[in-house]
């Protein structure tokens, strides 16, 4: 027969198949990031060695279809509860401030992550003066630095690792190397990702 095989978190009404298929029900969802990749990273394209490394959330998409955004002000409001004494390595992904409102519409902003910084990072940033933070925007015409935070991590166990809620991708590529990583809830998390954390 035909075996599927599902994050437990995304299971929900599966009678209408239950007969029709073996369900292989896993924690976490599947990567493609092993120790050995990781480790192949060099961390000290970092340039800097942070006591905290923190991803910020990204606008996410709901089961409907619909986005929502994650603002400046709730990046503001998390950003207000790290330390402002440790050094902090602050990192954002490509649905961080993906979408901007345009009048009453959502619309994808097309220069974020190429030839400008997002408005969420942009607020984090604003607060980082005069603070030991480091910001580092993601850009699509270089390679994502996350593998490398996550290197980091793995050679430094008493670096604190602050993930989003919402990326049940990053949290499960931490765990699966053994990194027990800080999460944070907000408010525009799916449903799915509320069961997962």
């Amino acid at each position: 027969g035909t075996v599927i095989v599902m994050p437990t978190h995304a299971v929900e009404n599966m009678s209408r198949i239950k007969n029709k298929v073996d369900l292989l029900k896993i924690h976490g969802v599947f990567t493609t990031k092993t120790r050995e990749s990781i480790e192949r990273e060099d961390t000290d394209v970092l340039g800097v060695k942070p006591d905290i490394v923190v991803m910020l959330a990204g606008d996410t998409q709901q089961k409907d279809g619909t986005w929502r955004m994650y603002t400046p002000e709730m990046a503001k409001t998390f950003a207000q509860t790290l330390s402002s004494e440790e050094n902090i390595l602050i990192l954002n992904g490509p649905r961080t401030g993906k979408y901007q409102l345009a009048g009453t519409q959502l619309i994808i902003d097309d220069l974020s992550h190429r030839s400008s910084t997002d408005p969420v990072t942009r607020s984090v940033a604003n607060m980082g003066d005069g603070k030991p933070w480091t910001i580092i925007d993601f850009n699509y015409d270089q390679p994502s630095l996350w593998t490398t935070a996550l290197h980091f991590c793995l050679k430094n166990q008493d670096v604190i690792l602050i993930l989003p809620g919402e990326s049940t991708s990053m949290i499960s590529e931490a765990l699966g190397l053994g990194i027990r990583p800080s999460i944070y809830i907000h408010y525009i998390m799916t449903d799915t990702s509320l069961r997962y954390v």
